[in-house]
């Protein structure tokens, strides 16, 4: 098994050859694992940097990133000797394929998603954490109808802010303190996401603002608040208990009792032939 922060340098070597990893919504992959690298890793700059330009000055790791570099560039067409000069570097055939398919999961969602143009369409709702300049840390709740979350451009994620108890205690953080980080969490699916970037409050753009309001939701909107991805995690999904929308559950039911419905009447049919 390949261990996490090379399968990270792996994300690192498709990027000179995959402009969607450093510019589109596929940029998470790059970020991702330049934030892991420094801090989980705890790699220095320069070795970011000889990552980011497709090698290491760590004999093993420059070998999976070169591979991975060229695997991304030759479409998967690579010669013997490239195979052989990563074995050489220590990786068996297993660790080899785990490579190749690292490259390959990194390159297929950055299509998917350029051609989607995929949107937080899932989720209604949030928590976003700031800090005031002298660290003292806060964390509010965000919500709205499915799909209040909207990627504008290669980056930023924006949403409307709407009137609520007017402490504008996030703002003022914002204020003195860009750094922000946005926790989604979809309990029904028991998946997490974790956001790390920059937060801005948008005021008096009423063009923003009514390209982001849901439709129909019943709010007033006060302000944008537009973020700006710098790196993303996916949290294990263990101890996350499962629940569901009332209104999910609700279709179900509703489902469920139309099909008894239907089944106890040709069951009367049945009984009257």
């Amino acid at each position: 098994m390949v261990h996490a922060p090379q399968r990270d340098l792996a994300a690192f070597g498709v990027k000179p050859v995959d402009p969607l990893i450093c510019s589109g919504p596929g940029a998470g992959a790059h970020v991702r694992a330049a934030y892991l690298g420094k801090n989980l890793a705890k790699l220095d700059d320069a070795e970011i940097a000889a990552n980011c330009n497709g090698g290491s000055r760590d004999p093993k790791a420059d070998a999976a990133v070169r591979f991975a570099a060229k695997v991304a560039r030759e479409r998967g067409h690579v010669a013997d000797s490239d195979l052989q000069a990563v074995r050489l570097a220590g990786y068996d055939d297993a660790q080899i394929i785990e490579i190749v398919l690292h490259v390959a999961l990194n390159t297929w969602t950055n299509y998917v998603n350029e051609v989607a143009g995929t949107e937080v369409d899932f989720h209604d709702e949030c928590l976003l954490a700031t800090a005031s300049a002298d660290g003292p840390p806060y964390i509010q709740h965000r919500g709205g109808p499915p799909g209040f979350l909207h990627v504008l451009d290669e980056q930023p994620i924006a949403f409307v802010d709407f009137a609520g108890n007017r402490q504008f205690i996030t703002q003022g953080n914002l204020s003195e303190n860009p750094r922000a980080q946005l926790f989604l969490i979809d309990c029904a699916r028991r998946q997490r996401i974790k956001i790390w970037g920059t937060a801005r409050v948008v005021e008096g753009d009423p063009d923003l603002t009514a390209r982001l309001m849901p439709p129909g939701y019943i709010a007033r909107p006060e302000q944008v608040i537009v973020f700006n991805v710098a790196a993303w995690d996916v949290n294990c999904p263990q101890h996350i208990p499962q629940r569901f929308e009332a209104a999910d559950v609700a279709a179900a039911a509703e489902q469920r009792d139309k099909r008894i419905a239907e089944l106890e009447g040709e069951l009367r049919l049945l009984r009257e032939r």
